[in-house]
């Protein structure tokens, strides 16, 4: 949009990030510490160590026979690692991920019937992710849908009312609150800047600022909003919530404590730097 490529000195490393980041090192765990309770819920974790079941008797019809044998694996491997490493052309793609993390589950399982019952087993801990993604899509849809050329998406709406009135100075923090709402439907990091990134950096633009410096730094508050809000849409705890044993209420207080001091730290980095 610019014709520019923006260091990452100007966002990732940059002072003002650098200093929040190590901010809330120290900030988060006296915060929590403080308002831990006395008493902490038991967890039973001996499920975490129950032994895998042994396979005691030899396949016996050919379909057990199949399903038992690793030869079928490293053919898969084999053609799957040709596929990416040789016959791929272009940039690696959400598919070329995909495929390596298929190629690295049938060769660390072993034989495929370990690996069906591998991945049947892991859905009973990720099946709130594998359904709530597909959800999160429809809705980053609905958000980014235009019904006609003429009229604006409502991601472009939201974005635009919070930095109609915005100047060089307030742009970054206010376009920061923007991200703040627009993660609460959108919570997904790429898709997040998908829908928001455009009409931040056009924001910047219009006001005349597009030096790499301010372009970074625009696209930072993105990511500080989607970050800070993500703690009351903990969608990333959940598998570590199930094999805890917990509920997503258990860490809730936990999280509304750390979205209030994400934003104040990171929202003071973008007003003062």
């Amino acid at each position: 949009m610019t014709g520019q490529t923006v260091p990452m000195r100007h966002s990732i490393f940059s002072t003002y990030n650098l200093i929040a980041v190590a901010a809330t090192l120290v900030i988060f765990p006296l915060m929590l510490r403080l308002i831990a309770p006395e008493k902490i819920k038991p967890i039973d974790r001996a499920f975490l160590h129950k032994d895998i079941p042994k396979e005691t008797s030899r396949p016996k019809h050919i379909a057990e026979k199949l399903e038992n044998a690793w030869i079928l694996n490293v053919i898969f491997v084999a053609v799957g690692s040709y596929q990416f490493f040789f016959l791929r052309t272009g940039p690696v793609t959400i598919n070329s991920v995909i495929l390596i993390f298929g190629i690295l589950g049938l060769l660390l399982h072993w034989t495929p019937i370990r690996y069906a019952r591998a991945f049947t087993d892991s859905a009973k801990v990720s099946g709130s992710l594998l359904l709530q993604y597909p959800l999160y899509g429809g809705i980053m849809a609905l958000i980014a849908y235009a019904p006609h050329a003429h009229i604006d998406p409502l991601h472009t709406v939201l974005a635009q009312k919070m930095i109609d009135a915005a100047t060089p100075a307030t742009l970054p923090f206010l376009n920061f609150l923007s991200s703040c709402i627009i993660t609460m439907f959108v919570p997904s990091g790429g898709g997040h800047w998908a829908v928001q990134g455009p009409v931040s950096i056009q924001a910047a633009i219009a006001l005349g600022e597009s030096s790499p410096a301010y372009l970074g730094k625009i696209s930072m508050s993105v990511a500080f909003g989607e970050g800070v809000f993500n703690m009351i849409q903990p969608f990333w705890a959940l598998p570590v919530l199930s094999l805890a044993g917990l509920n997503i209420r258990d860490i809730m207080g936990y999280c509304t404590v750390a979205l209030i001091a994400g934003f104040c730290t990171f929202g003071a980095a973008l007003i003062f730097s």
